[in-house]
């Protein structure tokens, strides 16, 4: 047997079962704020170890100018390599603290 329901706009089961059949394209009922369950907020860890590779991947890219100014003093022996290294470990941190 055909269910009639349909043909007039409604769906769903028949009422012989003890369900009416809502109306096809009706909206839902509206839950009220009281109704309404609260989720936990996520919650993200950043270890000091992503941060620091954020920051240099946040540097600029090498500065060609300065490698080949370098490369050339090297060349020549003229590259004062007294107190560099330590300037330059500076120099990293500092830039590094202003990313921050």
């Amino acid at each position: 047997m055909a269910d009639i329901a349909l043909v007039a706009g409604y769906s769903g089961v028949e009422c012989a079962g003890g369900v009416v059949p809502e109306r096809a394209g009706a909206k839902a009922p509206a839950h009220s704020e009281a109704t309404r369950t609260e989720r936990p907020s996520d919650r993200v860890d950043i270890s000091d170890r992503a941060r620091l590779l954020s920051k240099l991947s946040a540097m600029p890219d090498v500065r060609s100018e300065l490698v080949d100014r370098i490369r050339q003093e090297i060349a020549q022996g003229t590259y004062d390599t007294e107190d560099r290294l330590d300037q330059a470990i500076e120099n990293l941190a500092e830039d590094l603290d202003s990313q921050s």
